[in-house]
């Protein structure tokens, strides 16, 4: 058995859907950085714009992991 615990300093951490899709909601405007952590593949980090009153849609194909 494992257990994971991840210790940050925003509200927006998600947890992946069955089909490894992630939403956050309420993000405020502007350029973000994301990270993406899998604990036997690594991470990959990306970064995003999110424009005021818009949907932001960021795709990290798994082959990206290190």
């Amino acid at each position: 058995m494992a257990a994971y615990v991840v210790a940050t300093r925003n509200p927006y951490v998600a947890v992946t859907a069955a089909d490894g899709t992630a939403s956050f909601t309420d993000v405020p405007a502007g350029a973000r950085t994301v990270l993406l952590w899998h604990p036997q593949r690594g991470r990959v980090i990306k970064a995003v714009t999110i424009e005021a009153g818009k949907v932001a849609t960021l795709t990290i194909d798994q082959t990206a992991l290190q």
